[in-house]
């Protein structure tokens, strides 16, 4: 009965470890959908990234409590987490942003746009003021199977017809 008991003990303490470890503090995630009536792009930014959206020294966390008195900085800022290009590099504006709050203090974007949206790349301006430690993940489900890149300092930018570049617009 005790080693039952433990390893019932070292397997619960080795699955609360790889949960702690599961998502990086510095990782952001990007995905991709696709749907008649538009092209979804989800943005994640990780806590550690808000003070620096909000070009603030406090380090302290957007709480449900402070998104409210945030949030205008924070849309304002939407260029800068998320941008997709046209064929010529110019900008295409999403026809709606939203903006949450998740349990951990992420933000979270949703980017819409019209359906018939042909972006050539996606870039994430924020990652050239991040420390070199913070990454994007990319998940394009536009394709299947999805594609997946990753977005880090000095290749902000990927191409949605190939691989990442490092062409920042």
């Amino acid at each position: 009965m005790t080693i039952l008991r433990y390893l019932i003990a070292s397997l619960c303490l080795l699955l609360s470890t790889a949960c702690a470890f599961a998502h990086d503090r510095f990782e952001g995630t990007i995905d991709l959908h696709s749907s008649v009536e538009c092209l979804e792009v989800t943005v994640i930014v990780p806590a550690a990234t808000v003070s620096v959206i909000l070009k603030s020294t406090d380090n302290s966390l957007v709480t449900k409590d402070t998104l409210p008195t945030h949030r205008p900085a924070l849309l304002a800022s939407a260029g800068t987490v998320s941008c997709l290009h046209d064929s010529a590099n110019k900008a295409i504006q999403p026809s709606r942003i939203e903006l949450s709050l998740g349990d951990n203090g992420e933000l979270c974007y949703l980017f819409e746009y019209p359906a018939a949206t042909q972006p050539a790349s996606l870039s994430v301006a924020l990652l050239q003021i991040l420390p070199n430690q913070h990454f994007f993940v990319v998940s394009d489900y536009r394709s299947k199977p999805a594609r997946r890149a990753v977005l880090i300092q000095g290749k902000a930018a990927l191409d949605l017809d190939g691989a990442a570049n490092s062409k920042a617009p």
